[in-house]
């Protein structure tokens, strides 16, 4: 008897608690979608130099903190970092700058091969990096993008580092919206890889003749 009046019970229980799940979540605030950018692609294109011997092996950059997610950092005041709300990269930062600095490279078509470190291949030379700035900052008002990352360059055969250099970037933004910030950073990486390839291949080309010496 107690257990024929409990079923009918734990029916109407049931239905009371589904029905309030539901309103429960009908009210819940609605997320807001996320924009993603990409970096438009480098302007390097194949010059009339004469191609190099080697491959070259390009890895990801180290970096720490929000340097290394995918969203787009911005400093509102000194020492003060934050990210644009809403919007994000469509890879993380270290990701998004290996191939940026890959594509890069074979634009310009110089050497024999240009590989990852994700990839289990052999390369003769090997570029690290790591990754300091890649953000937006104000000064007095004013929006600026900011890049600053140290390249070494090593020879993987004596695992000696060849040559060294920080390259830095920095560009007033043209605008308040977010796409002007996002076509200031295409001009910052643009500068940098013209700077970034062109160090390599001199080093690359020095390091070679010293070789045969």
């Amino acid at each position: 008897m107690k257990l024929k009046r409990f079923v009918p019970l734990l029916g109407v229980l049931l239905a009371i608690l589904t029905a309030a799940t539901l309103t429960s979540c009908s009210i819940l605030p609605q997320t807001e979608p996320t924009t993603i950018y990409q970096l438009p692609p480098a302007s390097i294109v194949a010059g009339t130099e004469k191609p190099l011997a080697g491959s070259l092996c390009i890895a990801r950059p180290q970096a720490s903190g929000l340097m290394e997610g995918a969203r787009i950092a911005v400093l509102p005041t000194p020492n003060t970092i934050s990210a644009y709300p809403d919007v994000r990269w469509q890879s993380p930062a270290p990701t998004l700058w290996q191939e940026y600095i890959l594509d890069a490279f074979q634009r310009g078509e110089r050497l024999a091969a240009i590989i990852s470190d994700q990839q289990d291949l052999f390369a003769d030379y090997r570029l690290d990096s790591i990754l300091h700035s890649f953000q937006v900052e104000y000064h007095s008002g004013s929006a600026q993008v900011i890049i600053v990352m140290d390249f070494s360059l090593a020879d993987k055969a004596t695992k000696r580092i060849i040559r060294s250099r920080r390259f830095t970037a920095q560009l007033p933004v043209d605008g308040e919206q977010v796409p002007q910030v996002i076509a200031t950073f295409g001009r910052a990486v643009d500068a940098i890889a013209h700077e970034l390839t062109a160090w390599a291949y001199q080093s690359i080309e020095k390091h070679t003749y010293l070789q045969t010496l």
